[in-house]
């Protein structure tokens, strides 16, 4: 049986929409957002996030939002390149507005939570679009969509993908919740004691 790496919080759920609507309307001026979770990026990878975010503006002239969540040693140099970028009226630096609540939640590398940043995500109800090649995709088996890292356009086009296809979307929320199940509390128990059983190799 393969180890099981995390599970979600059990505090979180999804957001009433009446809430969503009101985190929105007071952060973001009533626009959807995506939430850029930074753990585990350097400054090119935040440099590469922001082209494919001008990919996806450009192509999409939408209101869109972006929201940089996660990276405090960043702060000074992505505040440097933001001072010049050309959609920096539609990114948000703070990274206090709720993942809940986001149409999408990218993770544009690999952090270092084992997953457990992916399944909170997934028990909040929202899609994601995941590094490529790593733990969450392992993990996802299709309930994600992926970019290889440092790709601005494969990025882009994934971005585009998620805010044209409301189908997709949904299926990819369905699937999150489906793959919950795979990585629950219980299932997690449940593999410690084998390997506690088991003992040491």
């Amino acid at each position: 049986m393969k180890m099981l790496t995390a599970v979600a919080d059990e505090s979180i759920g999804m957001m009433p929409a009446a809430e969503k609507e009101k985190i929105k309307a007071e952060r973001l001026e009533g626009r959807e957002y995506f939430l850029a979770d930074l753990t585990g990026c350097g400054e090119e990878d935040v440099v590469n996030l922001l082209k494919a975010f001008s990919l996806f503006k450009k192509r999409q002239r939408s209101g869109m939002r972006l929201v940089l969540a996660g990276g405090p040693g960043l702060v000074d140099g992505v505040a440097g390149r933001l001072k010049t970028y050309k959609y920096r009226q539609d990114v948000d630096w703070t990274g206090a507005v709720p993942a809940g609540a986001a149409y999408a939640v990218l993770f544009p590398v690999e952090g270092n939570s084992l997953g457990k940043a992916l399944l909170n995500v997934w028990k909040a109800g929202v899609p994601v679009i995941a590094a490529a090649g790593g733990i969450m995709e392992e993990m996802a088996q299709g309930a994600v969509l992926t970019a290889v890292s440092g790709d601005p356009a494969a990025l882009a086009a994934q971005l585009m993908r998620i805010y044209k296809e409301e189908d997709l979307r949904q299926r990819l929320i369905g699937k999150g919740f489906e793959r919950l199940k795979v990585y629950s509390r219980e299932n997690f128990l449940q593999v410690l004691r084998v390997i506690t059983e088991i003992g040491p190799g």
